[in-house]
């Protein structure tokens, strides 16, 4: 939340079937943090549990990224 691209980031702009824009960039602007920090929840008593969710309906085994993936996971 509140990060921004500096520099130029560039590729082609599809319009998809969902109605919503994809770009497939072949060039990638600095990435600029917002200063957001990540969010936490306070330990657990003993009674009680914690729940997460990770959206992974494009997680693709053969892509360079799914290795970090599976590190947030586990």
């Amino acid at each position: 939340v509140g990060d921004t691209l500096t520099g130029t980031t560039a590729g082609p702009l599809d319009y998809n079937e969902y109605g919503g824009y994809t770009l497939v960039a072949s060039e990638i602007g600095a990435l600029e943090s917002g200063g957001t920090e990540r969010e936490s929840t306070r330990p657990q008593s003993a009674r009680e549990l914690a729940v997460a969710t990770y959206n992974v309906e494009n997680l693709d085994p053969s892509d360079d990224t799914f290795a970090a993936h599976a590190e947030a996971i586990v």
